[in-house]
């Protein structure tokens, strides 16, 4: 009976998979090099809709983010610096997405769960979670979730400017 119930366990939260299409409030930027981002941060009502959680209180800033590359050549993602910052310059530290979980449990006070509930929450987060780590070849794009701390609450997204600098990226996007 207990392999049985084990089995039948839910995430802790219900996480949406990304829409098919991207955000239609979302800025893009395009680097003289054809490097293209197209990017949203998710205010309070989506961040609630995609993740069961209220992110903005939780502390955790959720940016959607989509990366073309329209170069003759790859692009280094692995080398590439994230950085999100307001309109003061103050710098959000980015947040990997077992951390952004943790930030939101906290919040929730959420102490007991199962481990079966807490693992694949932490793989929906994950899996929804823009990798940066390998390189971007010609005509490639992706898609995902960039999650960055912030102290609560952070009440206006207002002048929040994302920035990727590296080996082949330059691109500074201000988000509406």
């Amino acid at each position: 009976m207990w392999l049985f119930a084990s089995g039948c366990v839910g995430p802790l939260y219900k996480v949406a998979p990304l829409p098919s299409a991207p955000p239609s409030d979302a800025s893009t930027a395009t680097s003289p090099a054809g490097f293209e981002i197209t990017a949203a941060v998710l205010h309070e009502d989506e961040a609630y809709a995609r993740f069961s959680a209220n992110l903005q209180l939780a502390g955790v800033i959720a940016i959607e983010a989509m990366l073309v590359n329209n170069s003759s050549g790859p692009i280094a993602l692995g080398a590439a610096r994230v950085q999100l910052s307001d309109a003061s310059g103050r710098r959000f530290k980015r947040i990997e997405p077992k951390k952004a979980l943790s930030r939101v449990m906290k919040y929730y006070g959420v102490r007991l769960y199962g481990r079966e509930a807490h693992r694949r929450t932490r793989e929906a987060y994950e899996t929804l979670a823009l990798q940066t780590r390998e390189d971007l070849g010609p005509g490639q794009q992706r898609r995902g979730m960039l999650y960055f701390e912030a102290k609560p609450p952070l009440a206006d997204y207002s002048g929040l400017v994302l920035a990727l600098t590296g080996r082949g990226v330059d691109v500074k996007l201000a988000l509406r």
